[in-house]
């Protein structure tokens, strides 16, 4: 740094738009929040909704803060202060719904886009900002995690918070800034402990570029460890458990490496941006040009060296971070996990598109990035309703017999359990009960036999009989043959995503033979379900055998 940094003064970043740039801003001022409705606008008719992974733990959560709760908890999803507090602030401010308890993950995902918009802005001027914001906009992963009340949304919006708070500091020589900047970084161990630890790496990519010590890492480093802290002391209060976050998060994640990791491939990040692309579309090959002008042409420019070190530093330590040195193992690859560093290839995009000139760029906007933003926003809507259809379509079968007691699959109870939550009279929604119960004549219920002669109904899900706990009766051929097949459930729930597959589906008809085909296999999956067949289960089905098994 130069004297006049150490004195407090910071001069302007290289590749930053001259201060007389800011004579044509009062004409532009609208363009941020055109862009946010935008971005809103996808984002409410691509609403996600539940899969019935960890959103219901989280919400679960949530809504028992919002009630003045605290239930203790020993699995680290219903830990996480960062979603549950927030969450639950909102359920009590604005009353429960689905819609509010998925208020925090829309804002922060809103937010981040304000958050590029601003960053490009400073950096490379308004058509920069504005592609950033755009590209990042209708990234169809970034628009999907908004509408799923998950952790990544927020998660990736305090990670870009804190590099915004960084180059604001380094900007403007305000110490407050590296402070923020600090406490966002501490904000991400409140939201998910395990991604702080390994992403705060790579500020030190920064401090090995300018070579020397600041003052400014210290107020950073502070901001960090306050937040930590105070992370420990509410626990304290809470459970009289000062380290209960940094315990599950050690001793957590080597067993879910051992167990559940099934990608430690260090270009799994890679060939999701460069070749399989349905997740980002033109994000990556965007990123891969503004990367190619910053090695070749604008190294001088201090704003993009400064986003590819954010970039190429977050890719890397996501890729190559080492959990464990025996048996050697990287760290473990998700594609939601790619959220974190979306922003800083929005950035790069923005970039490399502000360079095609004013006309060329708003052409390939208008007719390439927000159709495909479109279409991949419906694709990723559609992966998750499809998934759920059936399930819903139980709750709905169960709804319509109240007297009779329904076995179905995980994703049938986990769907039943997040409707209840936000039901105005949870007693009113159905409970699903586990079909694994069966395999043993689901010892200790109540069962009475109806007017059709059946004392329960089990619902065989091939959509979702891959995906969690279903005992013997995963498989179409191991269901016991003393079970009556009564019929099959129409899938339900389907959003507007939905039509965009039906539309795609119909488009690939006019293509040639072979594509037409290749491209119909891809889409027949999400435009039906697979069935979900019904059973009838008479008295003498339930009765075990010696062994312990129900009649088969």
């Amino acid at each position: 740094m130069n004297g006049e940094q150490q004195a407090g003064v910071v001069a302007p970043l290289r590749g930053q738009p001259a201060a007389g740039a800011a004579t044509s801003r009062d004409s532009t001022l609208w363009l941020l929040p055109a862009l946010l409705l935008a971005a809103l606008t996808l984002r409410l008719a691509f609403f996600t909704g539940c899969f019935g992974s960890d959103e219901v733990t989280y919400t679960e959560q949530a809504l028992k803060i919002a009630q003045g709760q605290w239930a203790r908890a020993d699995y680290i999803g219903a830990v996480r202060l960062g979603i549950s507090l927030p969450v639950g602030f909102l359920v009590w401010l604005f009353g429960r719904s689905e819609f509010v308890a998925n208020l925090w993950s829309l804002l922060c995902s809103l937010g981040e886009i304000a958050l590029v918009y601003l960053i490009a802005r400073r950096f490379w001027g308004e058509r920069a900002a504005v592609l950033s914001g755009l590209v990042l906009a209708f990234t169809p992963l970034h628009a999907h995690y908004a509408g799923r009340l998950m952790a990544d949304a927020p998660l990736a919006f305090f990670v870009s918070l804190s590099f915004f708070a960084l180059f604001e500091g380094d900007r403007t020589g305000r110490r407050v800034y590296y402070l923020c900047a600090g406490l966002a970084a501490g904000f991400v161990w409140w939201i998910k402990s395990s991604v702080a630890l390994v992403y705060v790496l790579v500020f030190a990519l920064y401090l090995v570029r300018e070579r020397r010590w600041h003052g400014k890492w210290l107020l950073m480093a502070t901001g960090f460890l306050a937040m930590l802290v105070l992370n420990g002391l509410l626990f304290l209060s809470m459970e009289g458990d000062f380290w209960k976050i940094w315990r599950m998060t050690t001793s957590g994640a080597a067993e879910y490496v051992q167990k559940i990791s099934a990608s430690n491939d260090p270009t799994f990040y890679l060939r999701l941006l460069l070749l399989d692309i349905k997740h980002t579309w033109l994000l990556g090959p965007l990123a891969a040009a503004g990367l190619l002008l910053w090695l070749t042409r604008q190294r001088h420019d201090d704003g993009l060296t400064r986003v590819a070190l954010w970039c190429l530093g977050l890719i890397g330590v996501f890729s190559l971070f080492i959990v464990s040195f025996k048996p050697l193992l990287l760290i473990t690859k998700q594609v939601n996990y790619a959220i974190v560093f979306l922003a800083p290839l929005a950035l790069l995009a923005g970039h490399a598109l502000s360079r095609l000139g004013h006309r060329l760029s708003i052409l390939v906007a208008v007719i390439v990035i927000i159709p495909l933003g479109v279409i991949g926003t419906a694709l990723e809507q559609q992966v998750i309703q499809s998934f759920v259809a059936n399930s819903k379509a139980v709750l709905g079968f169960a709804s319509e017999r109240p007297g009779s007691v329904v076995f179905g699959m995980t994703s049938a109870i986990r769907t039943a359990n997040y409707a209840r939550l936000f039901a105005s009279s949870p007693p009113d929604v159905p409970q699903i009960a586990d079909i694994q119960l069966l395999a043993t004549g689901a010892p200790g219920m109540a069962l009475d036999t109806d007017a059709d002669g059946f004392v329960a109904y089990a619902v065989f899900d091939r959509q979702t009989a891959d995906w969690g706990q279903q005992g013997p009766y995963s498989r179409l051929d191991g269901l016991p043959r003393c079970w009556s097949r009564v019929g099959e459930l129409e899938p339900t729930g389907m959003g507007l995503g939905s039509r965009i597959v039906t539309g795609l589906r119909s488009m690939a008809a006019v293509l040639p033979a072979t594509i037409g085909q290749r491209v119909a296999s891809q889409l027949d999956p999400l435009a039906r379900p697979l069935p979900a067949t019904i059973y009838g289960i008479g008295a003498d089905c339930l009765v075990p055998d010696a062994g312990g098994a129900a009649a088969r």
